[in-house]
């Protein structure tokens, strides 16, 4: 049986893959000098000193922990060209697995598994590769290369070479994002097939399902958080196995979900997961469990959680800060509403802009403007009694400095709110020495009597 060394080489695989290296025994025969050969094993660090390797094009470095006799050191090899294509090749040579990369794809690892997930099938699932890949991410090539020995040992299954030609050529550079995604998910990409079941998700619910889940099989667990949102309204048993699975991963989301999740049927465990979810830094988990212990009448165990998911940067839990304490200590309350407004929070800009109106009007007019235009009705409401103020400030002081007009448009302005104040800036304007405004009573107040003179 052949025995297999993983090998890369090409600016993508310098950006995923570098790190520690390991030197093929024997001598190599390149097919074709304009594919270039490099071996690794650590898929994830030492970027650097792929670097140095590729700029210096010396012998790789050796992982001192390998062993000459170690059968993964033998033949299989992955190669790329410079215009990005993939190519695995035998021990004789012929090639067994071609691809080229898309431009923005650096993750040729899932291709790999791919390929030796066609050639050994379900076999591959007894111990699971997909996630020792991950596992041994920051591990030296020795223990990469005992799994891929490993492999070898397992009888190719019943059809995978007719499997691995009905795979297809690779799409080409000018193919749609998607196709080249479904292309990818296709080769055994677990990324790949939850983007994909992401973007289908409304038009073709049933295609993006089947995509979750295959990738939630191969241990993705984005996939298994998205599979319990999918079935948060249609099977909430469905969802909640989905989300336990995407926690077991250490999926904070999916912790912070189970606790909205279970909030009515099992009260203590979603307070268990919200805790684990704002333990692990979840500032929606940590304000959702402020949120459950103020409606359980706990103010002093939620303020300790609305602090925590605040220091996170949570809006709302700086606002819900504020209206604890803005009867008891305002200035504190205005220091969270600031802060709440600061961090996005709509109902803590429309709260500060309500605040700051006596004290501060073209401050106050700026928070309540941008509450009004997320939407805040008060603010909106806020904002129109405060132009009116401000309006009103401004026709005072034109009309101190002698401006005539100025009577005139208090008088405007006034008219609806206040009329007996209206009505004494009219006549201010009537008596002034400007003729334009001598009929501004008459507009104003046509049905009023005459003044008697």
């Amino acid at each position: 049986m052949s025995q297999y060394l993983i090998e890369f080489c090409c600016p993508e695989c310098e950006r995923a893959l570098g790190g520690f290296s390991n030197p093929l025994v024997g001598e190599i025969h390149d097919p074709d000098p304009s594919w270039s050969t490099i071996a690794t094993g650590d898929l994830r660090t030492q970027e650097t000193r792929w670097r140095e390797l590729l700029s210096a094009r010396t012998t790789p470095w050796r992982d001192s922990s390998a062993s000459d006799t170690d059968p993964v050191h033998a033949s299989l090899q992955v190669r790329t060209d410079s215009r990005g294509t993939w190519l695995v090749i035998d021990a004789n040579g012929s090639e067994i697995f071609r691809e080229l990369a898309a431009e923005d794809d650096i993750e040729p690892a899932p291709r790999l598994l791919a390929y030796l997930h066609a050639r050994y099938g379900d076999r591959l699932r007894s111990f699971d590769p997909w996630r020792a890949f991950d596992f041994l991410a920051g591990d030296s090539l020795s223990a990469t290369a005992r799994i891929m020995a490993l492999l070898q040992t397992l009888p190719e299954r019943d059809g995978a070479a007719a499997d691995r030609r009905s795979l297809g050529d690779p799409p080409p550079p000018n193919a749609s994002p998607m196709t080249r995604l479904e292309w990818r998910a296709k080769h055994g990409d677990s990324d790949a097939m939850y983007w994909l079941g992401t973007e289908l998700q409304e038009r073709d619910p049933d295609t993006a399902r089947r995509w979750l889940e295959e990738a939630a099989d191969l241990g993705n667990p984005n996939a298994m958080f998205a599979l319990g949102s999918f079935y948060r309204f249609s099977d909430l048993d469905a969802s909640r196995d989905w989300l336990e699975k995407a926690a077991a991963h250490g999926d904070p989301g999916a912790m912070s979900n189970l606790g909205l999740l279970l909030q009515d049927s099992d009260p203590q465990a979603a307070d268990d997961w919200a805790e684990a979810a704002a333990v692990k830094g979840d500032t929606d988990a940590a304000f959702n469990r402020g949120a459950m212990l103020t409606r359980l009448n706990q103010p002093h165990a939620a303020r300790a959680w609305f602090e925590r998911a605040a220091a996170g940067g949570d809006g709302r839990a700086a606002y819900n800060l504020g209206l604890m304490v803005v009867e008891s200590d305002p200035s504190s309350a205005r220091t969270w509403f600031e802060r709440g407004a600061r961090l996005g929070c709509v109902e803590a800009m429309a709260h500060l802009g309500y605040l700051l109106m006596e004290e501060s009007p073209a401050k106050a007019m700026k928070w309540l403007e941008r509450a009004a235009d997320a939407g805040d009705r008060d603010a909106m409401v806020n904002c129109g009694v405060l132009s009116q103020r401000l309006a009103e400030s401004w026709f005072k002081k034109a009309a101190a400095a002698g401006d005539t007009g100025a009577l005139a448009n208090l008088a405007y302005l006034l008219r609806g709110l206040r009329p007996d104040d209206s009505r004494q800036w009219a006549q201010r304007a009537v008596d002034s020495t400007d003729p334009e405004l001598d009929d501004t009573l008459d507009i104003l107040f046509p049905d009023a009597e005459p003044k008697m003179s």
